[in-house]
């Protein structure tokens, strides 16, 4: 899920189905890294409508698509995307917990 710097939800963009990511890492490893990037010419990064662009301050893993519960969050680079032609790549990490 990809957070502005409201803290509200922009998007929310699933590793194993969406093209825009992908496992930067076997995902037996941990942690894990996904890559995700994006770009202002995406309807749910930067609204047609908006009058300003899309601030992107946080990343955060959830639980399922549905969910609210956060299971790993990134505090990113504050990142303003207004353009069509802005990008932006970025790498998320997830630890998980192991028991030995």
């Amino acid at each position: 899920m990809l957070v502005d710097d409201t803290g509200s939800e922009i998007t929310r963009i699933n590793v194993d189905t969406d093209d825009r990511a992908s496992w930067s890492k076997d995902y037996t490893n941990n942690p894990v890294e996904a890559t995700i990037t994006v770009k202002g010419s995406q309807d749910d990064i930067v609204d047609p409508d908006a009058t300003e662009g899309t601030m992107i301050s946080k990343t955060q893993s959830v639980v399922s698509d549905s969910s609210t519960v956060v299971l790993s969050e990134d505090i990113d680079t504050d990142v303003l995307i207004e353009a069509d032609n802005d990008e932006v790549i970025i790498t998320h990490r997830i630890e998980y917990p192991t028991t030995n």
